[in-house]
């Protein structure tokens, strides 16, 4: 789960730094119409939407934006573009224009000095790397995020910066180290009202649990992180989070057994996947006919009731 963590968060956290950047890119001089910087808004709102499920055309709308604020010397506008478009290329496989890319934007970012831009561009040749294996590099420019977001006072793109952070940790087998960053990121995520990016926090303070041999303290985290799912509607996020539940639970299973007493909590969730993994942690056992006719009643799937 490690590389689709930090992938994850790429993809929930995709439209903050546009919403973030508004005023600053206010003051950037350019020469367009309120007209064109909408189109250029447009354009790249669509690249959010497709990203995940069709990135050739999410990269065909960015580039339509780049080319755009290129022509009306809109540059955060254009960096913003290059970024996107490095992110549709990390998941089309094509790590190479995905990097420069991301390099443009953080050339662009350099020269009008934004600072947010900066950070999201230094974090996405953070995540290519960490895809290309090149953790060296991939530490470097994270840290370089890190620093510039904290300097800046950009408390969501810290938090960013300290979960990748945590990413790259875990990649290196420090668990300790990347609880502690995952941890940070957290806070902050909680501190600025982001659910979503919160969500994913604890999924990976949860998931990093299991590499420290203490799978039951990390159940809490990501209980948590589904109910935040159930408020922001992430489907991708609930499946991945449930899928780390049930990891957990087999560990504990293998150490304990069947764990019986979580068995009614879940159930309780009314969540169809969480119902799913009921099957494998009750314990048929310790079941009453009362409980066995209370469940029956409530099937609401064929794939629970099987």
């Amino acid at each position: 789960m490690k590389k689709v963590l930090l992938f994850l968060l790429l993809i929930s956290l995709q439209g903050t730094s546009q919403a973030q950047n508004k005023s600053v890119a206010a003051t950037h001089t350019f020469s367009g119409s309120a007209t064109d910087t909408a189109q250029i808004g447009q354009q790249l709102r669509l690249t959010q939407q497709y990203l995940l499920s069709d990135p050739q055309t999410a990269f065909d709308h960015a580039t339509a934006a780049r080319l755009q604020a290129e022509k009306i010397y809109y540059r955060a506008g254009e960096a913003r573009a290059l970024n996107l478009m490095g992110k549709a290329l990390l998941i089309m496989g094509n790590y190479d224009k995905g990097l420069r890319a991301h390099l443009e934007a953080l050339k662009i970012s350099e020269k009008i000095a934004d600072s947010r831009l900066i950070t999201d561009s230094n974090l996405g040749l953070a995540i290519m790397y960490h895809k290309m294996d090149d953790l060296g590099r991939a530490f470097q420019y994270c840290k370089a995020a890190a620093a510039i977001s904290k300097k800046s006072g950009y408390t969501t793109g810290l938090a960013k910066s300290y979960n990748s952070l945590g990413v790259l940790y875990q990649h290196k087998k420090e668990y300790r180290q990347a609880l502690h960053f995952f941890r940070k990121a957290a806070s902050l995520h909680e501190e600025v009202g982001d659910a979503r990016a919160l969500g994913v926090a604890l999924l990976n303070i949860g998931d990093v649990h299991l590499f420290l041999d203490d799978p039951a303290n990390g159940l809490p985290y990501l209980f948590e992180a589904l109910r935040l799912t159930e408020e922001t509607g992430d489907k991708m996020i609930r499946v991945t989070t449930l899928k780390g539940i049930s990891k957990l639970y087999q560990a504990l299973g293998k150490r304990n057994g069947r764990q019986h007493a979580l068995a009614q909590p879940l159930w309780d969730s009314g969540l169809y996947e969480a119902r799913l993994l009921v099957a494998f942690i009750a314990d048929p056992t310790q079941l009453t006919t009362t409980q066995m006719d209370r469940w029956c009643r409530q099937f609401d799937n064929w794939a629970v009731c099987d």
